[in-house]
């Protein structure tokens, strides 16, 4: 995908980082990027939060472990003053640290990067480049989506009728979805009758975590998804970071794929490639739901899934972390609802009934 921007779009970058190498390793890295025109950089947390006071930044390349004001200090402090910055987090992704992986992006942190340590400079260069350029595009292209939708989508679900039950519920999510999946999986009976199949734009690692923290706080049963595995009413199965989640039809079942193909929207999962695997006989008896998100993936799935009789779920502009991924499908007018996140779980509730008209 081309992105092309004039100078007076270019972006302008603030990378934090307490390691002076790793400061100029990050600045080489997103300065070579063709759509960015200016780096500033900052050594710790609090000299970050000071220059964001004073300059307003495109996007923040933001290291996890700093003296004073780490990552997340900053992630809070950002959230806390409602500055909405498009950030990256960059740590030691490992299993010791995929908590504070999981509570940044939570806070809104758009991606986390592994930090490479490689014993090869050109190595290290090309990986970074490898997860950073992609966000950098992702920031770009979140710009030029319509910031004012002009077609009004219901905030409820009572005008939709419904002759058959919800068989299946897919839900894509990004920036701030950790605790919007809480929020919505944590609200619904372990008695709810669909599959949920969920796709959180993440890193590897960090979603067995994730899965594992839902699981204890819902009463569903939430797991990483398998490949190969058959779904079941009453469970959530959750894309592994870094790989893409689809659904096949074998027989009477449905099953999941994972696989390592190409990232769509720049992204891997992608929202757009599970909404777009929905079997051809479950899709009108699917609901899909967007949460907040950056970007605008899962607008071509729920283009394609409406269109065969799906109904679709948007996340409302006030309880979205980033309103870029519902706003997307809300401008294009594919939202047959647009709730507040504390309303979603009920709807889905209700849809996952037969409501007949009266």
């Amino acid at each position: 995908m081309t992105i092309d921007a004039t100078t007076s779009d270019r972006l302008r970058i603030l990378v934090v980082d307490d390691s002076a190498v790793y400061r100029q390793i990050v600045r080489r890295v997103v300065s070579a990027h063709e759509l960015v025109d200016s780096v500033d950089v900052a050594s710790n947390g609090a000299i970050a939060l000071r220059k964001m006071d004073t300059n307003a930044y495109d996007l923040i390349s933001l290291d996890m472990e700093m003296p004073e004001v780490d990552g997340i200090g900053v992630l809070e402090a950002m959230r806390a003053r409602q500055n909405h910055t498009p950030t990256v987090v960059l740590s030691a992704v490992t299993k010791a640290g995929a908590a504070k992986t999981i509570r940044a992006l939570s806070l809104g942190a758009g991606a986390c990067v592994l930090k490479p340590d490689g014993p090869s400079l050109d190595e290290n260069l090309t990986q970074l480049e490898d997860a950073l350029h992609p966000f950098i595009n992702r920031v770009a292209l979140d710009r030029n989506v319509s910031t004012s939708p002009s077609i009004t989508a219901p905030t409820s679900i009572d005008h939709l009728q419904r002759t058959r039950p919800t068989e299946l519920v897919v839900i894509g999510c990004s920036t701030g979805g950790p605790a919007a999946l809480l929020d919505v999986l944590g609200a619904l009976p372990a008695t709810f009758p669909a599959p949920i199949v969920i796709a959180q734009h993440m890193p590897p690692i960090v979603t067995q975590s994730l899965a594992a923290d839902l699981n204890s706080n819902c009463a569903l049963t939430v797991a990483e998804a398998s490949d190969g595995e058959t779904i079941q009413p009453g469970c959530v199965y959750i894309a592994p970071g870094g790989q893409h989640l689809t659904l096949r039809q074998v027989f009477s079942t449905t099953r999941l794929c994972v696989n390592d193909n190409p990232p769509r929207n720049f992204c891997r999962p992608s929202v757009d490639e599970l909404f777009e695997s929905v079997p051809a006989q479950l899709r009108s008896e699917t609901v899909a739901v967007i949460l907040t998100g950056m970007g605008t993936d899962g607008r071509d799935g729920c283009r394609n899934l409406r269109a065969d009789g799906a109904t679709i779920l948007a996340q409302d502009e006030d309880t979205c972390v980033i309103y870029g991924m519902p706003k997307a499908v809300h401008a294009e007018g594919l939202a047959d609802a647009v709730l507040p996140l504390a309303s979603i779980a009920s709807a889905l509730e209700r849809l996952g009934h037969v409501r007949r008209a009266a």
